[in-house]
């Protein structure tokens, strides 16, 4: 995992467990919201940092994205069949 997700990670951990703390003082009232503490706060965090982890993410894998751009161009241009045989699906399963 990179670097900045397991800081992040770091950070909604601490994040949840200072919540447990804090609600988890034998009170009835909070244990039913504490199941959905550590979800609210990922959803909080990756929904703000959700576009830099993305931009991260898309340039780490530019050239296999561009390869498959390519290849998906290919195979739009030759035929049925001849598209198959280039993926390597066997005789046995192409209908003719």
């Amino acid at each position: 995992m990179p670097q900045p997700l397991v800081s992040i990670l770091m950070v909604v951990n601490e994040t949840v467990v200072c919540f447990e703390s804090e609600y988890n003082l034998g009170k009835e009232t909070g244990k039913d919201l504490l199941q959905y503490c550590r979800l609210a706060v990922e959803r909080y965090f990756f929904s703000k940092l959700y576009d830099k982890i993305f931009a991260m993410y898309a340039i780490r894998n530019e050239t296999d994205d561009r390869l498959f751009l390519e290849r998906g161009r290919l195979i739009k241009k030759i035929s049925p069949l001849r598209a198959l045989e280039y993926l390597g699906v066997g005789q046995k399963f192409m209908i003719r």
